[in-house]
């Protein structure tokens, strides 16, 4: 089980860094690659989430990017990392400043338990889906909010928000 998700996340990272070297050929200004943080809460377990995260848009794609982010949870007894590989797909702006997106992907999820019975650890593999929110700012950098929803043994739903900055 730990090699397979060792195994994605190489596989995500690759990707990930794939996406980032189509649009090297490209300005910096047009790139679109982004880094930022990003918190927010979680349901089952309970837990207040802090991480980080990168979009790489796929060139000649018209709106879809992927988008791996970790993120590191606390409370509710239990201590989660996990790392998400998403492929989101971003709609044309709905506004002079906005626009929705949608999105799936892979999440593997490692518990660190301590609670009264004692302790433990475990590795689990889910699926996120993704809907949300950018919100264009005048500097290029983008404010955003999202839910996501998971299926499998990894956290049921998180509330997040987040800004990511040009690259």
């Amino acid at each position: 089980m730990k090699l397979f998700a060792l195994a994605l996340v190489a596989l995500t990272l690759t990707s990930a860094s794939l996406a980032s070297a189509q649009t090297a050929s490209t300005s910096h200004a047009q790139s679109g690659n982004e880094i930022g943080p990003r918190v927010g809460l979680s349901i089952n377990p309970d837990q207040f989430v802090i991480g980080g995260q990168m979009n790489f848009p796929l060139e000649n794609t018209h709106g879809l990017a992927v988008s791996p982010n970790l993120e590191l949870g606390v409370g509710d007894n239990v201590t989660t990392i996990q790392f998400n590989g998403d492929l989101d797909y971003h709609f044309a702006n709905q506004g002079p400043t906005w626009n929705p997106y949608i999105g799936a992907g892979l999440g593997i999820a490692f518990f660190d338990f301590n609670n009264d019975v004692g302790g433990g650890s475990n590795s689990e593999i889910g699926v996120n889906l993704i809907g949300g929110l950018r919100f264009h700012q005048h500097n290029g950098s983008h404010l955003f909010t999202e839910l996501r929803v998971g299926l499998g043994d990894i956290p049921d739903a998180k509330v997040m928000v987040g800004w990511n900055f040009p690259m």
